[in-house]
């Protein structure tokens, strides 16, 4: 787990840090796709430790971000209330099933998080997205394929 402890940036600051990381992320894959090739989700944490501090320079986060041992969700914390879970697939669809975001581990006073997940399979691609969006699709997709079994 990656924990912040800076207590003062805002929402918006966390996602810009979040959206620079991210890039930093698939511009290194499109150099270097094998390094990533080969990592699950457990081995991408502290590449996006790295990729966090290097986004975090002259920020609010700058030397404040931190890789914490534990099973807890979600994988990075920051300045208490934001958080990103760690994702990956090497298969061309992803599913986020309930037993891989446990609420029952979630970190105290974590209030939004962006899921980051990393498609290493073909055209590498690192991918943000708000939990609560992720949700919000998943269950409307759940909902239509049930629907056009039903009918």
């Amino acid at each position: 787990m990656i924990i912040s402890t800076n207590k003062e940036p805002t929402l918006e600051e966390f996602e810009q840090l979040c959206q620079k990381m991210c890039q930093y992320m698939n511009d290194k894959a499109k150099v270097e796709p094998e390094y990533y090739l080969s990592k699950g989700a457990q081995k991408l944490e502290p590449e996006v430790k790295t990729a966090l501090d290097i986004a975090a320079k002259g920020t609010k986060f700058e030397n404040t971000i931190q890789i914490i041992s534990g099973q807890r969700f979600p994988d990075i914390v920051a300045a208490k209330y934001y958080g990103v879970e760690v994702k990956s697939t090497k298969d061309d669809k992803w599913t986020m099933i309930g037993g891989s975001v446990a609420e029952g581990t979630r970190v105290e006073d974590v209030e939004h998080i962006f899921i980051l997940l990393g498609i290493l399979i073909g055209q590498l691609l690192f991918v943000l997205r708000d939990m609560r969006q992720a949700y919000v699709l998943s269950r409307l997709r759940i909902v239509q394929e049930t629907t056009m079994v039903s009918h």
